[in-house]
């Protein structure tokens, strides 16, 4: 029970220090470009739907980010452990 007390505290106490960090408000022209970004990549979207239906273009761009994480995943692992002398991976 007092470790229940001692854990919640500190996570309490982090928790209170993470919420009092104040960032920096986003330049307008920043949140200008990101917004007309969004509109442009949204009017594309559009156009690619007229010819192939919304679901299948869903499906196949949720796979191909799959994918590609799971590639962006392999290379940072054999990245560390490349780091390993020992492991003896080249």
């Amino acid at each position: 029970m007092v470790l229940f007390i001692i854990i919640a505290a500190f996570i309490a106490l982090v928790v209170l220090y993470v919420m009092s960090i104040e960032f920096p408000a986003i330049a307008p022209q920043l949140s200008s470009a990101l917004d007309a970004l969004v509109y442009y990549m949204g009017q594309a979207m559009d156009i690619v739907w007229l010819f192939v239906p919304k679901a299948i273009t869903l499906t196949l761009m949720t796979l191909a980010i799959a994918i590609e994480v799971i590639v962006m995943g392999y290379k940072f692992i054999m990245w560390i452990l490349r780091k390993i002398p020992v492991a003896g991976i080249d």
